[in-house]
Parts: C-alpha cells; sequence; structure tokens
C-alpha cells in the first residue's frame, strides 16, 4: 500500500510541475498568425526565384483546414503562377502551438524586432522585420522577412538570397486573403 500511494503522489507531482512548466512555454508565433483565423481561410502569394537561367514564379496557396487548442492544419499547394496548374501535391503541414522550428523566429525575436510599413497587393501592413545572415564554407545566404499578426500565417514577404557556390535570389510576396467572409 505504501508503494502504492507514493507512486500515485509521485504522478500527480508530475503532472502539476508539467502543467506548470507547459503554461510557461511560449507559443510558436505561427501557430497564433493562423489560430484566430477561421476554417477555410485561404492565403495567396507569389514565389519568385533568379538561379543560373530564366526567373520562375509560382503561387503558393495556404488553406487553414483544422484549428485545435494544441495546432493547426494547413493544406498547402504550389502552382504554377502563368495558368494555376498544381506542380506538386498538395501538403498537410500540422503547427504545433509550442512547436518551434529551427530557422522560424520566436515569439520573443519577434516582439524585439523593429516595425516597418510593408505594401502588397493584399494591402498595406505594419511588420515586424527579421534580417538573418547564414555562413557556410564560401557561401553566405542573407534571409530577410517581415511578419505581421494582420495576415493568416503571419508572412508578408521574404527575400532570400545567396552568393557563393549557388548563387539565387528568392522573393516571397503575399497577393490575396480571403476569410471567407
Amino acid at each position: 500500500m505504501f508503494k502504492i500511494r507514493h507512486l500515485f503522489l509521485g504522478l500527480i507531482s508530475l503532472a502539476v510541475v508539467s502543467a506548470a512548466l507547459g503554461e510557461d512555454r511560449a507559443e510558436n508565433p505561427h501557430y497564433t498568425f493562423w489560430a484566430k483565423w477561421k476554417v477555410g481561410t485561404v492565403v495567396q502569394s507569389t514565389m519568385t526565384t533568379e538561379r543560373d537561367g530564366p526567373t520562375r514564379s509560382n503561387i503558393l496557396k495556404d488553406t487553414l483546414v483544422e484549428v485545435k487548442d494544441d495546432h493547426v492544419t494547413i493544406n498547402s499547394e504550389l502552382l504554377k503562377k502563368s495558368d494555376g496548374t498544381l506542380l506538386s501535391p498538395a501538403k498537410k503541414i500540422v503547427i504545433g502551438k509550442f512547436e518551434q522550428k529551427p530557422g522560424t523566429p520566436t515569439a520573443a525575436k519577434l516582439a524585439d524586432a523593429p516595425t516597418e510599413s510593408v505594401s502588397t497587393p493584399a494591402g498595406d501592413f505594419k511588420a515586424k522585420f527579421i534580417h538573418i545572415t547564414l555562413v557556410q564554407d564560401d557561401s553566405m545566404m542573407t534571409i530577410d522577412q517581415w511578419y505581421s499578426d494582420q495576415v493568416p500565417g503571419g508572412s508578408i514577404k521574404s527575400v532570400i538570397t545567396s552568393d557563393g557556390k549557388v548563387n539565387f535570389k528568392s522573393e516571397f510576396l503575399l497577393q490575396s486573403i480571403d476569410s471567407g467572409k
């Protein structure tokens, strides 16, 4: 009986500590940016890439398909800009409430980031600006990103440039938001 009581008390203590730690974790900004929108919201952005030849432009279409207390689910499609042809199978993306993927800004980093005005075909936004420089071997990559809590998913614009062994420039720009209202 004594062992069972200690085991029970240990499990209760573990549950209390786990709950307390969970409340201190910062929410993933990408979860927060999507979670306040209703299911069916669609965001379309252009992706333009210049690399050793012709420039390619495609459309990224993200649709919010599920909002839960611990995650959101997005259906992401890559379409050919010229005719809307689906370039690859739709990809289901699950964004955890407390999940933080490498290379994505934390809530604290966004809070400290400078605010800039950004104009897009979808409208004008106040956005948080993040600049990242990565150096590996003989190559340097710079990433400039603008995020706004007024946009599902948060991403308004990004410019990625690589110089060195592989030279390219890729731009992402918000085109439209359809919240189904």
